[in-house]
């Protein structure tokens, strides 16, 4: 290995950076004398490298390099007998650098084969980096192999024979900072806790069941969480807590009801949407019950979480149940999105990422200062060019080792337009059709809103959708008060809920960019919002509330998106915030399937008529200001006409859809001729008609949905 260490400093050289492609910056402990100056010299591994001094401004001198720096070569500035390394860091942030460092070959991380495994990883800060081979994962004895350094800074080593079942790190001096043992940002597979990397390469899953895209507008979402889904007693899943559990057949709670996967197949759903997966930092994987999380704290991209696997020891065994769980999914006729974090990393000081090119994969602000509008420490910068190819490598691989039919943004207004939109391409070359969506939060990060993935910015993303907080508060009140209580009080704005049931026309290209909820796993359940909002309601009420609430979504124009457990009034006991709480607040609790049945059965009736009737899936903003005719739009009554028209306009069929937030019966009080078979009530939804009435006939009861077709 090269020098890591420095000779002794005096005092007064304090430190050395590259601000610029040819500019260093040395702070000294006071003003250099003309003689000093002249005495100062920069040398590297292959000599002295020539200067001038551009300017010194107290006891900071700027100096300007004659040549191009050489990277990856240890430099030093100073006296013979008293010099500081030039550490490599503001100038990773300029347009030069990511320019002169792109690297567009798909080859980065570990290439493996029985006669020969290739390593290759970016680093072009370094000076030197080897491989640290270990023959098991809890080995503390180790080889060491020197990478050699290639173009675009990426070093790369070559290992003959068959290496399958080693276990690797890097080691990577950078100038000025401690050398620093990390896992391959790359790795697929890795050590229980995600310490270390294994060599090998995992052959295709056999008889792979894999699914057309489903048209968008056709699509009803399902978000759960793995070990939410089958923590509980209840669930009568013997694989708590795990990839497998979520696919356990012919499971029943205590009261005999089905659950699990059979349960999700009969509600009627089309894709499941799997809270995060990607190996996460705040559960220990020999000791999951001892804390809980959601799982956005990302330690890495490639490799899966382990503490939902059987065998978290083995790199192999997550990646196979992961893989194993989509499929049974696939089998089951049910779609699978992946919840994916690029939006921040967790600690991003003790990060791999940033021990491999400090200051270049985190967004700075114009002072300096790591950006955070995550909230939570730091931003990927995704804007610059490896950044960028990290996650989009990422999502290749991803796709292409799970088979999966979307993918779920975390904060994705942290993430610029351009690799979005990249995405998207991408995406649509493994799947016509493939789902994207995510939130697009504004956040205040150091990127121009402009630039940024944010629901502003709908209109320039086309192909991916939008969580719509603005229906979410139309319908049940802005999360951050109390007070505003949404659809069917004085307060409530008409016009915001109209645009919202008619897929977000102000705001989209198409009704299919809008995901419609009033539930997800962030805030209060709408059970536990409902309870704080109205506290002298009894439990009849809220029920008629929510069951209101959730048949809005479910028959607005766009797509519809359930948190798992919802259709039973899922309560986490009032907490707003659950993601580090202990399983009895997050687990789905399976006995509420049974004691709230009928909701279940309500909700099952509403996806069945959504998917059977073609007026609520329509497509384009043209198709609903075609057949979408608004009778009533009042704060707390909302009553509007869908004409679906065949192919050749020769027939239609009419529905007239009523919403009534009030607590008094409502009556539409403008002519609507003859029979009406209802579908929906307050009671009941069914594609079986409930009842008929005649158009003078037809009232709404509180707190209710009516749905007629004739």
């Amino acid at each position: 290995m090269k020098q890591t260490t420095y000779p002794t400093v005096n005092s007064l050289f304090i430190k050395a950076e590259l601000i610029h492609m040819q500019v260093v910056r040395v702070v000294c402990s006071r003003r250099l004398t003309k003689q000093e100056q002249e005495r100062l010299l920069i040398i590297s591994d292959e000599g002295p490298i020539f200067f001038t001094i551009q300017n010194q401004q107290n006891s900071c001198l700027t100096l300007c390099l004659s040549n191009s720096f050489p990277f990856g070569s240890l430099c030093m500035v100073g006296f013979t007998g008293a010099l500081v390394p030039i550490q490599i860091k503001d100038v990773v942030r300029t347009h030069q650098f990511d320019r002169q460092f792109e690297y567009t070959v798909n080859d980065l991380g570990l290439s493996y084969t029985t006669e020969g495994s290739t390593f290759k990883i970016w680093t072009p800060t370094a000076y030197c980096v080897e491989l640290i081979l270990f023959k098991s994962w809890f080995n503390h004895t180790y080889e060491c192999v020197q990478l050699k350094r290639e173009t675009s800074g990426v070093w790369t080593c070559e290992l003959l024979g068959d290496y399958s079942g080693y276990w690797y790190q890097y080691r990577v001096c950078n100038p000025g900072i401690e050398p620093a043992d990390i896992v391959d940002p790359y790795a697929k597979y890795v050590s229980i806790n995600g310490h270390k990397a294994m060599i090998g390469e995992l052959a295709p899953l056999l008889n792979q069941k894999s699914l057309d895209a489903l048209p968008k507008e056709q699509s009803i979402l399902y978000e759960l969480h793995v070990r939410d889904f089958s923590v509980a007693n209840s669930s009568g899943i013997k694989g708590k807590a795990t990839y497998k559990g979520l696919v356990e057949s012919g499971t029943l709670n205590e009261e005999g009801f089905t659950t699990g996967i059979d349960y999700v197949k009969q509600l009627g759903v089309t894709h499941v949407q799997i809270m995060p997966v990607q190996e996460f930092q705040t559960i220990d994987e020999s000791n999951l019950f001892k804390s809980y999380n959601w799982g956005y704290d990302t330690t890495h991209f490639f490799a899966v979480e382990g503490s939902y696997s059987e065998d978290p020891y083995h790199g192999f065994t997550r990646v196979l149940e992961l893989r194993e769980t989509i499929n049974e999914f696939h089998k089951q006729d049910i779609r699978v999105i992946l919840d994916v974090v690029y939006n921040h990393v967790y600690i991003w000081e003790r990060s791999n990422l940033e021990k491999l090119v400090p200051s270049y994969y985190f967004r700075h602000t114009s002072s300096g200062e790591i950006s955070n509008g995550t909230g939570v420490g730091n931003d990927l910068a995704t804007e610059k060019n490896m950044v960028r190819k990290l996650i989009v490598d990422s999502i290749r691989y991803i796709i292409n080792e799970f088979n999966i039919d979307g993918l779920r943004f975390d904060l994705m207004g942290i993430i610029d337009l351009k690799t979005m939109n990249l995405i998207v391409d991408v995406c649509n070359e493994y799947k016509k059709g493939f789902f994207l969506l995510g939130e697009g939060w504004n956040l205040q990060t150091a990127y121009p809103d402009d630039k940024l993935a944010i629901l502003e910015q709908a209109k320039k993303l086309p192909g991916i959708s939008f969580f719509d907080d603005q229906c979410r508060d139309a319908l049940k009140g802005s999360i951050f008060s109390l007070q505003d209580k949404g659809f069917g009080h004085e307060n409530s704005q008409p016009g915001r809920v109209k645009d919202a049931l008619g897929g977000g026309q102000a705001r989209f290209n198409s009704p299919t960019q809008a995901i419609h909820y009033v539930e997800v796993h962030d805030n209060q359940t709408l059970w536990d919002r409902l309870v704080k909002v109205y506290p002298d309601e009894g439990q009849s009420i809220i029920q008629r509330r929510h069951r209101l609430l959730t048949s809005m979504i479910l028959l607005s124009q766009g797509i519809p998106f359930i948190h798992a457990g919802q259709e039973f009034c899922r309560t986490k006991f009032g907490i707003e915030n659950s993601y580090a709480h202990p399983d009895w607040i997050n687990q789905m609790d399976w006995n509420r399937r049974t004691s709230y049945n009928a909701h279940v059965s309500y909700v099952r009736g509403l996806i069945k008529l959504r998917k059977s009737y073609k007026g609520f899936q329509l497509n384009t903003f043209e198709e609903i200001n075609d057949q979408m005719i608004w009778l009533k739009t009042e704060s707390d009554f909302m009553v509007y006409q869908l004409q679906h028209y065949s192919n050749n306009r020769c027939y239609s069929q009419k529905m007239l859809v009523f919403h009534n937030g009030s607590l008094q019966e409502k009556t539409l009080n403008c002519k609507v001729s003859g029979i009406w078979q209802v579908c929906v009530d307050e009671k009941a939804a069914s594609l079986v008609p409930l009842y008929s009435l005649r158009g003078e006939e037809l009232k709404v009861s509180p707190l209710s949905t009516l749905v007629c077709i004739q």
